[in-house]
């Protein structure tokens, strides 16, 4: 048996806007207000079962009743969970639920980007202090895209030079967000400039703003 020795960190969210995943697996597609509510209830049973040995639950949309989860969990009082999210409604269950808050966010142009993270970081601290929570309890991480590289699968813009990435984490972190989280090259050229970013630049990033 191989085990990560309590390392497993839970990444959840309520599903993304593109259809191409429901006509993959025959799933029918919901309305973005009925997947939160269903979001919701699916949140508090995972944290309830990773908490508890054994769980019951009464939601509108899930039923548990008496389930166990074994084995235990060596992370205590549960693994971290990431949530990901943008609009208010799943920012509430964030500050409710979540170890660490996860958005994303075209870095073409950054000033954009970095104002929505700034209104969206204002409003989830607004959220944690509404339930009695100190938001500096809450991580915040940030995943880059280039919109326009990633639908033309062209090259992107943040390996043409490191300082890019530099300037898109100072600004991240300027607006509080502590985790930055860097996409793998969409083409193959594009390897060896991400190979010198992950053992040169990274590791300076690092030393700055951990």
């Amino acid at each position: 048996m191989i085990t990560s020795n309590g390392r497993l960190e839970l990444g959840l969210g309520s599903g993304g806007s593109s259809k191409i995943e429901y006509s993959m697996t025959g799933i029918e597609e919901l309305r973005p207000g009925e997947k939160v509510k269903r979001f919701r209830e699916y949140v508090e049973i995972v944290d309830q079962l990773l908490r508890n040995a054994v769980t019951t639950y009464h939601g509108k949309y899930y039923q548990l009743e008496e389930a166990t989860m074994q084995p235990d969990t060596i992370q205590k009082p549960r693994p971290p969970i990431t949530i990901g999210a943008h609009r208010p409604k799943m920012l509430k269950l964030v500050a409710r639920y979540a170890d660490t808050w996860n958005t994303l966010g075209d870095i073409t142009p950054i000033e954009e980007t970095i104002e929505k993270l700034r209104k969206q970081n204002d409003l989830l601290n607004e959220y944690c202090k509404e339930i009695g929570r100190d938001p500096r309890t809450l991580r915040r991480s940030f995943g880059i895209y280039e919109r326009e590289a990633a639908n033309n699968l062209s090259p992107m813009r943040l390996f043409k030079s490191p300082e890019i990435l530099k300037e898109v984490v100072k600004q991240c972190n300027d607006v509080g967000f502590n985790e930055i989280l860097i996409p793998y090259p969409l083409v193959k050229d594009e390897i060896p400039d991400f190979e010198q970013i992950a053992q040169e630049v990274v590791p300076e990033l690092r030393k700055l703003y951990s």
